[in-house]
């Protein structure tokens, strides 16, 4: 049996043997494996060099559940959602993916932020149908900012971020042409004080989490994430900012939620190293090690793997 689903993982077509053994294919080059019992499915996903685990269940011809990266047991954390179209009704083209102005609208205010992955992805996605050369393009981008724009003050810290994301990535999609200009007096009236934090030796990671609770985390911790390193720029150093950067990790979250399985991966710093990867800075850049020094958030310094000190110093170069 063959199945083709549409939701915020593209589209996902599905084919399941009479045994129930179940292979899949979504976005570009996305896989999924395993077994397909009683309308459930339960496996593994490959995509662009990363694996995972994945379940869910398709009623009243409407997908829901969740996903993890990694194969070792432990809480899915990603959701997977979306429902069966049928291919006769839903012919494909080119950019049958993206999301037009008016759908990315409501997707903006009413997803619910818990993957800024699949944020980014489909804001990239979208701009695949525009081109700067265009004046109507431009016009219908500067419209779509001004809406979204609207949407993002009614609640600055769960939109403000991704009002950022948005802006940054119609920057390099539009080559600069683009009129969505981040107002930077979100990052100075919601982002956290530089003075604040470094007082009471607290990451952002416990901030939110003592503010909106385990539930609501994710739905706001990247947003005032970034919403917080845009304000602390003026008021530290390069070393500030790096330790900044690499203090919201899943050893905060565990120090906040306490009853927290000691196994959970690090979640957090994959959401950071995403977001710094959607602004420009791609971790994978900064190859050597260093050494953050215990100055600001953290209970004894850390040795890197990556540059995280060059990649703090690029970033303040490119902002202050």
């Amino acid at each position: 049996m063959n199945y083709t689903f549409k939701g915020n993982f593209g589209t996902l077509e599905l084919v399941v043997d009479d045994n129930g053994n179940a292979n899949g294919t979504y976005q570009k080059g996305g896989t999924l494996k395993g077994a397909f019992i009683n309308n459930s499915f339960k496996g593994g996903w490959n995509n662009n060099g990363f694996e995972g685990l994945i379940e869910f269940t398709i009623t009243n011809n409407k997908l829901e559940g969740n996903w993890k990266k990694g194969l070792e047991d432990g809480p899915m954390k990603g959701e997977w959602e979306g429902e069966i179209i049928d291919d006769e009704m839903s012919p494909k083209s080119e950019h049958e993916d993206n999301l037009v102005p008016a759908s990315y609208i409501i997707y903006f205010e009413e997803q619910k932020y818990s993957n800024p992955s699949e944020f980014i992805k489909n804001t990239n996605k979208l701009f695949e149908s525009f081109t700067w050369e265009n004046e109507k393009d431009c016009d219908e981008i500067a419209d779509l900012y001004r809406q979204l724009n609207k949407i993002s003050k009614t609640n600055v810290p769960k939109y403000g971020g991704y009002l950022y994301l948005f802006t940054t990535i119609a920057d390099a999609q539009g080559e600069g042409e683009y009129e969505a200009y981040f107002e930077w007096n979100y990052a100075v009236e919601y982002g956290y004080d530089w003075l604040d934090l470094t007082t009471e030796s607290k990451s952002v990671v416990q901030i939110v989490g003592e503010k909106y609770g385990q539930s609501e985390f994710e739905k706001y911790f990247p947003s005032l994430f970034l919403l917080t390193l845009l304000r602390i720029i003026d008021d530290t150093s390069a070393i500030g900012v790096a330790e900044y950067i690499v203090s919201n990790n899943v050893a905060a979250f565990k120090k906040t939620f306490p009853t927290t399985n000691d196994t959970l991966e690090d979640f957090v710093s994959d959401i950071v190293i995403e977001l710094l990867k959607a602004i420009g800075y791609d971790i994978n850049d900064y190859e050597g090690e260093c050494t953050i020094e215990a100055q600001y958030f953290l209970d004894a310094g850390l040795d890197m793997g990556f540059n995280y000190l060059s990649l703090a110093e690029d970033f303040r170069d490119s902002n202050v």
